[in-house]
């Protein structure tokens, strides 16, 4: 745990101002805005909560004539947490506070 810190935009978050931030985000909009991005996702029940796996539609990668999906990105619906990860090492990961911010972080 030490290895990251739970943050948004560079502030610091309990686990309880953590916990409330995905409750009242709205997946449907979440999933336009994903589709104009030409992303896919598949959708996960765990012991933690409801988690999505974000992905390009089509593989961005081939090395060694093997495809791969290079980025993904791990959202929790239940704790508004983000994993983001390239070639399944994660980079970053912290949280979102509303949609927009959300968002946000799909296309960079």
């Amino acid at each position: 745990k030490q290895w990251y810190q739970r943050r948004v935009h560079g502030e610091s978050l309990s686990e309880r101002q953590a916990g409330r931030m995905g409750a009242d985000l709205d997946w449907d909009a979440v999933h336009t805005q994903l589709q104009a991005l030409n992303l896919k996702y598949d959708k996960y029940e765990e012991y933690n909560g409801t988690w999505y796996f974000v992905t390009r539609e089509h593989f961005d990668l081939f090395m060694l004539e093997e495809p791969y999906n290079s980025l993904s990105m791990l959202v929790n619906f239940t704790s508004s947490e983000y994993i983001f990860r390239v070639l399944g090492t994660t980079r970053e990961r912290g949280f979102y506070t509303d949609l927009d911010d959300l968002i946000a972080y799909f296309p960079a």
